[in-house]
């Protein structure tokens, strides 16, 4: 889309009916840029780790490093990728999905498989730049954080839940149109689902 912190932020506050603006979230030392500077990272990355976004999701081409020492229980562990935000599936080339659990910055493979004998890959959601998001992201986004920066802002708490509540309508209609742009590629794997029985 090509947008920037700035002007989600701006946006933000435009939707608040507020002239003030941001102009360099980092150097900015008006109020409102200390508002979102306390409310941004942590909402934006929140909102990525909520659903697999087609812009955020990426795969491990290269294979997985084994870390020395496996857990307590012997299982092998190997260390994630340091810009992984949530692994949404560990496998191999003849294992479509792999038990795993998390260990502070470790996977830990809990099904036997040995990486040093076969690589491990996973695919995973990564922090995107701001220019990498839909513009159903960002329009969501500046909702969200409309709402949360309200109460600071406009000293209005009926502001807040109206932006909160105009994200949620506009957060479905986001991954929906991500959806829709990959198709099911991203989303539903079949060796990312369990089959259900219907009797």
């Amino acid at each position: 889309m090509g947008t920037t912190r700035e002007e989600v932020i701006n946006n933000a506050l435009g939707l608040l009916g507020s002239d003030l603006s941001v102009s360099d979230l980092d150097t900015d030392e008006t109020a409102q840029a200390d508002v979102a500077r306390r409310l941004y990272e942590t909402l934006y990355v929140a909102k990525i780790q909520e659903y697999p976004w087609s812009f955020a999701t990426q795969e491990e081409t290269s294979q997985l490093a084994q870390l020395v020492g496996d857990s307590a229980e012997g299982f092998p562990r190997y260390g994630r990728p340091s810009n992984n935000l949530r692994i949404t599936r560990l496998f191999t080339e003849t294992s479509p999905k792999i038990d795993y659990r998390l260990e502070g910055d470790a996977i830990v493979v809990l099904d036997g498989t040995d990486g040093s004998v076969t690589p491990i890959f996973l695919t995973g959601l990564v922090r995107p730049s701001e220019s990498a998001v839909s513009a159903g992201f960002a329009l969501a986004f500046a909702a969200e954080l409309a709402g949360w920066m309200a109460p600071a802002i406009t000293e209005s708490e009926s502001k807040a839940g109206y932006w909160l509540d105009q994200a949620k309508s506009r957060w479905r209609q986001a991954k929906e149109e991500d959806y829709r742009s990959v198709g099911n590629k991203t989303m539903f794997k079949k060796s990312d689902c369990s089959l259900l029985s219907v009797r």
